[in-house]
């Protein structure tokens, strides 16, 4: 597998099999998850999920190296591969602080990750790696809470499921300027697939906006980004690093169906009320700034810092959704056109993650490691529900590494701590979710392994 993928590296941009990947990583349990910095996922790996993902630094880290920071490629020492598994295990609670709760659905999942380094010759190095790096499936069960164009329309209780995925496939080319400076830049591929099963209010079209539906809408597309990176290593127990990540700016497409069913009903309408239109969604995921050190503190004990500067407000500021050629007459007749603009208010805040790690060495070849990660949530109070409910801000992670020979095995477990959030007002139209308090804890178990040739 290893010399299949170095000779032959341009297939990570066949959108076949791209495409193929992803959904089997999907099918396998993709599931609800938190994470403390938005979105994305809080380390990659278990060795660096295990360190609060503090490893933008981390030389020793073949994930790290070939998805974070590609100047660590130019400090390799062998060729090597690591494949991992990733699990987690979600508890959630919504109250919308009257006789409405509900809480997450299937609850529990995994998916697959991975990655190669190849040394081209001394200073050079080549890294590839296969990774989810959002993977946001949020299935809540609760009653719809009335609200639409009427105040009191509502689709009773069922599942509001909204997903956001992001797979990305990457190459990466370190140098090694001098013994103790190395460079590195990387591009990346980004498979990005959204979806939406739940009653939807329209938000900002002209004359639809307060009308509620029944909505499912499902997109898909590509987009290409970069990543840049410096490692400077003064002696031979300190790394310090720096990388940025540019934004990724992707339109999706695929179809909105729906029905306006109880919406009609409650307004007096008689109109025909099922709809399908060709969906198109403008997606942008944020430019990340990280930077690092890693520090053999002792002979056994090495400590990580790295600070994640996530630029938020640029990317989710807002979702616009662009829906073209509807199939119900009346509708289009209504509006005069056949196509519906909305934008959806999302106003997220900027925001820095902070992380530390330790790795012990307690054996010659036994290290349990230790991490802590903070962030404060991005979302607002304004537009917090339920399916945008990003809130945790804490992460305690712990982990054990085996080597022995040419094998390496990590394991990680990580808690995202409980987190609760009441949001006193919104701007969401109807407020439906004004007062309601969300709550949320996960849990995540990696395994890694990986084999140096």
């Amino acid at each position: 597998m290893f010399f299949s993928l170095y000779i032959r590296p341009c297939r990570i941009l066949d959108k076949t099999r791209l495409t193929a990947i992803l959904l089997i990583a999907i099918l396998q349990g993709v599931v609800s998850s938190v994470y403390p910095n938005g979105i994305n996922r809080n380390g990659i790996g278990a060795r660096s999920i295990s360190l609060g993902g503090a490893s933008v630094a981390d030389i020793q880290d073949t994930f790290a190296a070939a998805t974070k920071n590609p100047a660590l490629l130019g400090f390799s020492l062998s060729d090597d591969f690591v494949i991992g598994i990733v699990g987690v295990i979600a508890d959630g609670s919504f109250d919308n602080g009257g006789s409405h709760q509900g809480a997450l659905d299937e609850n529990t999942g995994f998916f697959p990750e991975l990655a190669v380094r190849r040394i081209l010759r001394k200073d050079l190095v080549l890294g590839f790696s296969l990774v989810p790096e959002q993977a946001r499936v949020a299935d809540w069960v609760y009653e719809d809470l009335p609200g639409g164009a009427d105040g009191s329309t509502s689709y009773g209780v069922r599942t509001h499921r909204s997903e956001i995925v992001g797979l990305r496939g990457a190459l990466s080319l370190g140098w090694q300027i001098s013994d103790t400076l190395s460079v590195g830049a990387a591009i990346g591929v980004v498979y990005n697939r959204n979806g939406l099963v739940s009653p939807y209010t329209f938000q900002s079209h002209p004359s639809l906006a307060g009308f509620k539906t029944l909505l499912d809408l499902e997109t898909e597309g590509y987009g290409v980004n970069a990543d840049v990176g410096i490692a400077w290593r003064p002696d031979e127990s300190l790394t310090l690093a720096l990388s940025y990540r540019t934004p990724t700016s992707i339109e999706t497409h695929g179809t909105a169906t729906g029905d306006l069913r109880e919406q009609f009903d409650n307004l007096g309408l008689a109109a025909p009320s099922t709809f399908r239109y060709d969906a198109e969604v403008a997606n942008e995921f944020p430019d990340i700034l990280s930077a690092g050190l890693s520090w053999q503190a002792t002979e056994k004990t090495r400590l990580s810092f790295q600070t994640d500067w996530i630029g938020w407000s640029d990317s989710f500021d807002s979702l616009t959704v662009r829906l073209d050629n509807g199939s119900n007459d009346s509708i289009n007749g209504l509006l005069g056109d056949d196509g519906i603009v909305d934008t959806i208010p999302l106003d997220w805040k900027d925001r820095f993650v902070f992380r530390a790690g330790l790795d012990h060495q307690i054996a010659s070849d036994w290290f349990l490691r230790a991490g802590y990660s903070h962030g404060r949530s991005p979302v607002p109070d304004s537009t917090l529900t339920p399916m945008t409910a990003a809130i945790s801000e804490h992460a305690v992670a712990f982990g054990v590494g085996h080597v022995r020979g040419p094998l390496s095995v990590d394991i990680a477990y990580q808690i995202d701590l409980p987190e609760s959030r009441t949001s006193s007002s919104t701007s969401i139209l109807s407020g439906e979710y004004a007062g309601s308090t969300i709550d949320l804890t996960a849990h995540w178990i990696a395994l890694t392994v990986g084999y140096e040739f």
